[in-house]
């Protein structure tokens, strides 16, 4: 396969992997892709400066810098939802709604000493079981996905449907209000007590 000989993989939150890429591979680096906050494994939030000193990284070594998953949608939808439903309100009432989740969840798992972690980047977020914050995708290796499989089916019968895959992420709509917020961490709060034994 062309991947294995075209594409360098280095950890995400580190620039100086990438700056010895670079220095490793002089003038043969076109371009450095990758999400800006890594999903799909949890939420992986970049680290303070990290995204500006990969674009001076690529400024000083000529090479482009890519931001993957980038989402848009069509012409008069994308439109409509920009300035109809994702007003200034909307925006605000996702960041309200998105850190009451975040900090409830949190509660829930101090309350029972249930090893975990909580991502809140405003209406997207996550619980991660794994104690410290993800900064890479090998330490999403080390979380506990029996935790995750066991609390999905637990928040399923509990009418709280996540997005599959061994990591809690929400996405919050503006439809949901305090409630829909109340509802889930009373379910999290139970299965997190049920863990505790």
């Amino acid at each position: 396969m062309a991947l294995w000989d075209t594409v360098i993989v280095v950890p995400f939150n580190d620039v100086s992997a990438v700056e010895q890429a670079f220095q490793d591979n002089p003038g043969e680096i076109a371009a450095v892709i990758l999400e800006p906050v890594m999903m799909n494994i949890g939420l992986v939030v970049r680290q303070p400066g990290y995204l500006r000193e990969l674009r001076d990284a690529c400024e000083r070594h000529g090479a482009a810098l890519i931001y993957d998953e980038v989402k848009c949608g069509g012409t008069a939808p994308g439109l409509a939802a920009l300035t109809q439903v994702l007003t200034k309100d909307a925006h605000d009432n996702l960041g309200k709604v998105g850190t009451m989740l975040a900090e409830g969840c949190k509660r829930a798992m101090d309350d029972h000493d249930v090893r975990g972690h909580r991502m809140d980047p405003g209406a997207k977020g996550c619980d991660s079981f794994r104690k410290e914050p993800l900064t890479n995708y090998r330490d999403f290796l080390k979380t506990i996905p029996e935790f995750f499989y066991a609390s999905s089916s637990w928040m399923i019968n509990r009418g709280v449907f996540m997005t599959p895959g061994d990591e809690a992420q929400w996405t919050i709509a503006v439809q949901h209000d305090e409630d829909d917020i109340r509802r889930y961490v009373d379910a999290l709060g139970k299965f997190c007590q049920e863990l505790a034994g």
